[in-house]
């Protein structure tokens, strides 16, 4: 096939095409047209779809506040997650929340770079020494769920492994009160 194009559009002794004719130019321009139009095009299209995907990005990354909301510190160290609630409760490894609420968990890492996630609610965020990472879930039934490390992070990361247990409202402001002294989900 290459041959039979070489053989068949191979320049010939007696053509007056030559780089310097105007023929010639006017045909090249009218072959840049095409790639052209296609560049632009596409242009077009990625600034739209990267437009929508930096407002998706920033919508998701907006902490919400409602009076309902639960903030909840959580520490990664080797090998497992403490959880500190704003009454001064410390957890080790569960976590205890309302349903139908938003939590917001606030990550960091005492040690080494951990990688924070909860599988069920398709949420991860890094948990870095001396760095406060926000991310955040709306619960909706009551249940147990999966909290895990995704960031390979030493001989004992296949059992850093936790519980998130989800719980209806009543059920949580009892366990809520009795383990410090302030009262009420809305912290």
């Amino acid at each position: 096939m290459i041959i039979y194009f070489c053989v068949r559009y191979r320049a010939r002794a007696g053509s007056t095409l030559t780089p310097s004719n105007p023929k010639t130019r006017e045909n090249r321009d009218s072959k840049l047209k095409g790639p052209v139009l296609i560049y632009v095009l596409m242009a077009i299209i990625l600034v739209s779809v990267g437009s929508q995907s930096l407002a998706t990005y920033a919508a998701f990354s907006r902490v919400p506040s409602t009076p309902n909301t639960i903030h909840i510190n959580v520490v990664g160290h080797q090998f497992a997650w403490t959880f500190i609630y704003a009454n001064g409760f410390v957890s080790e490894d569960i976590a205890y929340v309302p349903a139908n609420s938003i939590v917001v968990f606030n990550v960091t890492s005492r040690d080494v770079y951990h990688q924070f996630g909860l599988p069920y609610f398709r949420v991860k965020t890094d948990a870095i020494p001396g760095r406060a990472t926000p991310v955040w879930i709306q619960t909706t039934d009551p249940g147990n769920f999966t909290v895990q490390c995704f960031e390979l992070c030493g001989a004992g990361h296949a059992t850093m492994i936790g519980t998130l247990v989800v719980e209806d409202q009543a059920t949580f402001n009892q366990w809520y009160a009795s383990t410090g002294t302030s009262s009420g989900a809305g912290t």
